[in-house]
């Protein structure tokens, strides 16, 4: 929060004093939107199945990427798209489907131990849809460990469900 307090204090007063050329108020942002803008281009080069995972990372510079850096978008769907395409599109649908059908499930069913499960599986669900719009994406191991234990747990939590059986 400091580190977040202190960024929102220097982009506020470079926007004020209209000074655009200050490196620390602006690098973070404007290398973000760069990042976003080849990766959502390498999306368009792709879109039935994305350059493959962060194999995006091996053809970025055909899209002008500006930075010499090995990097993912830090964004989880942009990730997703330019990685894996539609298919990526397909695995944030369930994801969000997903979600939906626990939080259906948690407000009805009487059984409190059966929503054990399901309430962590749907608060993770949530928080990481929440995580996707900053760094913290399935690029990273951990995210991705987290996430996709989630999935199965959601999943079976769901199947468990009386409703499904």
């Amino acid at each position: 929060f400091v580190t977040l307090n202190e960024k929102i204090r220097l982009t506020t007063e470079a926007l004020l004093s209209g000074n655009f050329d200050d490196p620390v108020a602006w690098s973070s942002l404007i290398s973000r939107l760069n990042f976003w803008e080849v990766f959502i281009d390498i999306f368009t080069a792709y879109p039935i199945a994305g350059a493959g995972g962060l194999s995006a990372n091996l053809i970025k510079y055909d899209h002008d990427f500006p930075y010499p850096v090995y990097v993912d978008p830090h964004n989880e769907y942009i990730f997703l798209l330019s990685g894996f395409g539609m298919f990526g599109v397909l695995f944030v649908m369930i994801s969000f489907r997903l979600a939906r059908e626990l939080s259906a499930r948690l407000r009805h069913n009487p059984e409190p131990q059966e929503n054990t499960v399901r309430k962590m599986a749907w608060i993770t669900l949530i928080y990481i849809a929440l995580c996707s719009l900053t760094n913290a994406n399935s690029a990273k191991q951990n995210i991705e460990l987290l996430f996709c234990t989630t999935l199965l747990t959601a999943f079976i939590a769901l199947k468990a469900s009386p409703s499904c059986k």
